[in-house]
C-alpha cells in the first residue's frame, strides 16, 4: 500500500518542480514575439535574453532583418548600452556578431537578385546602414576589443577598425573559405562591390581629383553608370595626367587582376568623350593652328605608358583599318571611332575622317623624321 503513495509523492514533486520551472522561465525569459513582428523593445529583449547561437537559422535570419530595419531607422546602441549591465552588453554584442552572417548572406542574395542598373542604389543604402553601426562598438568589453590592423577595407575599404566592421570583415573571409566554390565567389564579388562603392562615395568631384584620386575613380566602379558630364570631366583629367606622364604600369602595379581590368575598361570608356572633345577642338582652330594641335595630341598619346599592361586578354584587338600608331589602347580607340561613325550624322563622320587623316598623316611624318634621325 505504501508503493502507490510513494509514486504519487514523486509525481507531485515532479509537477511542482515543473511548475516552478515554468514560473522561473516566465520571470527570467518572458514570452518573446516572433522577430518578424517584434517592435524595437521586443528585438532588444531577444538580443539581451537569448543565446542566439542556440536558435534556429530561421529565427536568426528574421532577427537579422529586424536588426537591419532598426539600424536603418537609426537605433542608438550607445544609448542602449548605458542602460544595460556588463553581462547584458556582452550578450547583446555576441548576438549582434552572430547575426552578421545571416544579415550579410541576405544582403548578398539581394544584390544578385537585382538588375545591374539597380545595384548601385542598393549598395548606397547598405553603406549608409553600415555607417550607423558605430554605436554598437560601445557594447564590447575590453576583453573583446581587438587592435587595429591591416584589412581588406577602410570601413569596408581600407584599415579595419577592430570594431563591428573589422569583425565583419574577418568573418566574411571565413565564410568565403567555408562556402562551396560558387557561393564563395558570390561572397567575394559582393564584398568587392561594397568596397568599391564605399571608395567611390568618398571620392571628390572629378574636376578636383588629384592623380591618386583619379586612379581611385578609375578602379572604383563601372564608369558607364556615371553621368555623361562626369565622364567628360574625368576624360579631361585623364588627358592632363597623360600629358604629365602618368605611368599606369607603376601606379597599378599593386592592383589585383579584377581592378586592373576595370581600370582598362574605364580608360577605354573615357576615350569616347575624350576623342569627341579633340575633334571639336580641332575644328574650332584656324587651319594654320591645327598642326600644332595635332602635335600636342600625339605627344599626349606617346606617354600612354602602362595602360596596355592592364589590358585583359578579352579586350578588343586592332581597329578595322589595322592602324596602330600607339599600341593597343590606340587600336581600341580607332576601332571605337569606326563603330561610332556607323551611326553618326554625315557631317560628324566627315569631320571625324578629316581629323583622323590629319592625325595619321602627322604621326607618319613624325615616325619618318625619327627614323631619318636614327631615333628608331
Amino acid at each position: 500500500m505504501r508503493k502507490p503513495r510513494a509514486i504519487r509523492a514523486v509525481v507531485l514533486v515532479v509537477v511542482a518542480l515543473g511548475v516552478t520551472g515554468v514560473v522561473a522561465t516566465a520571470v527570467f525569459f518572458p514570452h518573446l514575439p516572433h522577430p518578424s513582428v517584434a517592435d524595437r523593445d521586443g528585438l532588444v529583449r531577444w538580443l539581451v535574453t537569448r543565446d542566439l547561437s542556440e536558435e534556429p537559422a530561421e529565427i536568426r535570419r528574421a532577427l537579422a532583418m529586424r536588426l537591419d530595419e532598426e539600424l536603418r531607422a537609426g537605433i542608438d546602441w550607445g544609448d542602449a548600452a548605458e542602460k544595460l549591465s556588463d553581462s547584458q552588453r556582452k550578450r547583446l554584442w555576441d548576438n549582434i556578431v552572430i547575426l552578421l552572417e545571416p544579415w550579410f548572406m541576405a544582403k548578398t542574395d539581394g544584390f544578385f537578385e537585382l538588375a545591374t542598373e539597380k545595384r548601385p542604389a542598393y549598395l548606397d543604402q547598405l553603406i549608409v546602414t553600415i555607417g550607423k553601426w558605430q554605436g554598437a562598438d560601445s557594447l564590447r568589453g575590453d576583453s573583446q576589443a581587438v587592435s587595429n590592423g591591416s584589412g581588406p577595407g577602410g570601413g569596408p575599404g581600407g584599415e579595419t577598425d577592430g570594431g563591428l566592421i573589422g569583425t565583419l570583415l574577418d568573418e566574411i573571409e571565413q565564410w568565403r573559405r567555408d562556402a562551396n566554390p560558387q557561393r564563395g565567389e558570390q561572397i567575394a564579388q559582393f564584398l568587392a562591390a561594397v568596397q568599391d562603392r564605399w571608395v567611390g562615395m568618398a571620392l571628390p568631384d572629378p574636376a578636383d581629383a588629384d592623380r591618386d584620386q583619379l586612379l581611385q575613380w578609375l578602379i572604383a566602379g563601372d564608369l558607364s553608370r556615371e553621368s555623361r558630364e562626369t565622364r567628360k570631366t574625368l576624360a579631361c583629367r585623364l588627358e592632363v595626367e597623360f600629358a604629365q606622364g602618368i605611368d599606369f604600369g607603376d601606379s597599378g602595379a599593386e592592383l589585383d587582376e579584377a581592378r586592373k581590368e576595370r581600370l582598362w575598361n574605364n580608360v577605354v570608356l573615357l576615350l569616347g568623350p575624350w576623342f569627341v572633345a579633340k575633334v571639336d577642338g580641332y575644328f574650332q582652330l584656324d587651319p594654320p593652328e591645327r598642326p600644332d594641335y595635332v602635335d600636342r595630341l600625339l605627344d599626349t598619346i606617346d606617354v600612354w605608358r602602362g595602360v596596355d599592361a592592364m589590358r585583359p586578354e578579352t579586350a578588343d584587338g586592332p581597329g578595322p583599318d589595322g592602324a596602330d600608331p600607339s599600341g593597343d589602347l590606340m587600336s581600341v580607340l580607332l576601332g571605337q571611332v569606326e563603330q561610332w561613325k556607323e551611326t553618326a550624322e554625315p557631317e560628324d563622320r566627315q569631320r571625324t575622317d578629316e581629323f583622323l587623316a590629319a592625325l595619321k598623316a602627322r604621326w607618319l611624318t613624325r615616325t619618318l623624321e625619327r627614323l631619318l634621325r636614327g631615333g628608331g
